[in-house]
């Protein structure tokens, strides 16, 4: 018999502490109905619970989300219904008006109506909010570009634009009196009799850089033939190409086609480039070549001139093409650039060559079927004079929706962003799970309603086409946008179906079993109340020793 250490009594109260433990947390779980209350009831279980819970709380807000989002649109449309009921009554006002039983007393009347009905829609068209955000001003069409600071490069400039924004929609773009020259700064001198062999094209290909100095070297003078070198800034030629004889010539020819990839921005059509020879040339008919593949380059894209593309977030590349065989039938166009190309002939008649020894520069030129062209040029023996600099012009660019970015300067460069306005409705829980819409401006002028005026029949019955197309451009918003509802609406169901699954699965992890629980509670209560009786049995032990003292 031991008396030191109870061995029955220590057993007793260690079941009775873990009795005491699995009580404690059955209450605690009973009172907060929770199967997880900390990370060591479940550690895996509360990990993929919370990343639910976090799920559910974002598809509940994605639903009120959606429902917002209704009712702006509500808003916008209601606005627009309104604009409709003017535009009917001012479509009204201009059929009444075409009848030629009214005087012009009574034209100057109707017009009045109309004149206030104007007023009103682009009150409407301004004025109109939703939680202080303007609908209807323009601010939350497809598309507007942002203007940025200008740097030093070549064939490029700044932009002036009259209308910012961009509605949505098909657009074109056209480029107009595109023109490359070669502009010496001083005419060469010393000029003998010889004729020029091997001039070729290429370009060193440096988009984004400062406008060069570019000098003209002729050497390897045979007597009837020379070696004519342009270089480059870096010291890389320019141009080289051959001579051979041929008579006069000139034309145009179609080059590549135009091709537009910005965003909502598409069109097509063909490039022509017109070549005038000043010397006496021939026609050979052997394809044709392309002069200029020069660049426009901004922060974020690149329009290319022979085959006109204009991209946006692509990588920017330089170069010229010489002797490109190309199909010359492509004549039906939506967009059509004019390059005025100098010929080689041109080129050095400007730098002062006085014609002696005819021969001539293959694939100076080419004619309206798309066929090289053979100009004369006459060289000299020794050449004393500056270097030339080669520019170019840009006018008037048309981009979409006759919005024009002008006043291209010869070394100047403006970057612009292209950045899209329109709403972003966050539908999802997670990130980019959004609706956007555009709600285009809808005042007067975006209506072309801005001069209408019903004051005499011609006008009236003008007046009753434009409001037609102004009835039709309100009609395809609304319908963009009752349809955009009815799309939100499903939105929501599907929310609302997914909130409820997730927030099941959930709840399997992370609830309490309440009646589980109960029971639990239960045996541990009934448990802790037997180890406490227990242990005072056990306590009772050690005085059976007392019984050998008697």
């Amino acid at each position: 018999m031991k008396i030191n250490n109870n061995i029955q009594a220590l057993n007793s109260y260690r079941n009775l502490y873990q009795n005491q433990m699995q009580t404690s947390k059955n209450l605690e779980k009973l009172s907060s109905g929770l199967r997880i209350n900390r990370a060591a009831d479940d550690a895996a279980g509360l990990a993929i619970s919370e990343k639910m819970r976090s799920q559910i709380r974002g598809l509940k807000q994605a639903e009120r989300n959606a429902l917002d989002g209704i009712s702006l649109m509500q808003t916008s449309e209601g606005a627009m219904q309104e604009v409709h009921t003017m535009l009917q009554r001012m479509r009204e006002l201009a059929v009444q008006a075409s009848n030629d039983t009214n005087t012009e007393y009574d034209r100057e009347q109707i017009q009045k109506e109309i004149d206030q009905l104007k007023l009103e829609i682009d009150s409407i068209s301004e004025k109109t909010e939703f939680n202080t955000r303007r609908l209807l001003d323009g601010s939350s069409a497809v598309l507007s570009v942002v203007d940025r600071n200008s740097v030093e490069t070549n064939l490029v400039g700044s932009p002036r634009v009259t209308d910012a924004r961009i509605d949505s929609g098909n657009y074109s773009l056209a480029v107009h009196d595109v023109t490359m020259s070669y502009d010496v700064k001083q005419p060469f001198a010393g000029l003998g009799q010889t004729g020029a062999n091997d001039i070729q094209f290429v370009d060193p290909g440096k988009p984004g850089q400062a406008l060069g100095e570019y000098t003209i070297e002729i050497r390897e003078f045979t007597g009837e033939n020379a070696r004519v070198t342009v270089k480059g800034p870096d010291g890389l030629p320019i141009v080289e190409n051959q001579v051979i004889n041929a008579g006069e010539g000139a034309g145009w020819a179609e080059v590549g086609g135009l091709n537009i990839n910005a965003g909502n921005i598409t069109g097509s059509g063909t490039v022509k480039i017109q070549i005038e020879a000043t010397l006496n040339a021939s026609v050979e008919k052997e394809g044709i070549t392309t002069f200029v593949n020069r660049e426009f380059t901004t922060r974020n894209g690149v329009f290319n001139h022979s085959g006109i593309e204009f991209k946006v977030n692509s990588d920017v590349q330089s170069s010229y093409i010489v002797n490109t065989e190309e199909d010359t039938n492509n004549h039906t166009i939506s967009a059509t650039s004019t390059h005025n190309v100098p010929t080689y002939a041109e080129l050095l008649a400007d730098l002062g060559v006085n014609p002696d020894t005819a021969n001539v520069v293959r694939n100076a030129g080419i004619d309206e079927d798309g066929n090289p062209i053979f100009v004369n040029v006459n060289l000299a023996d020794k050449v004393v004079g500056e270097p030339i600099r080669i520019n170019g012009t840009w006018n008037n660019i048309d981009v979409v929706d006759n919005v024009p970015l002008n006043e291209f300067s010869k070394v100047s460069r403006t970057e612009f962003s292209v950045t899209n306005n329109s709403l972003a409705f966050q539908i999802g829980p997670n990130t980019n799970q959004n609706v956007m819409i555009d709600i285009p401006k809808m005042d007067t002028v975006e209506l072309g309603i801005e001069d209408l005026n019903v004051l005499t029949n011609e006008n009236a019955n003008n007046a009753i086409f434009v409001l037609d197309q102004a009835i039709n451009k309100i009609s395809e918003a609304r319908s963009k946008l009752g349809a955009t509802q009815n799309r939100m609406e499903h939105t929501i169901n599907n929310l609302q179906v997914t909130h409820e699954n997730l927030t099941a699965a959930e709840s399997r992890i992370r609830d309490a079993d309440m009646a589980l629980e109960m029971t639990e509670f239960t045996r541990n209560n009934i448990l802790n109340q037997s180890a406490t009786a227990m242990l005072a049995q056990a306590n009772q032990l050690p005085q059976g020793v007392l019984q050998l003292l008697q």
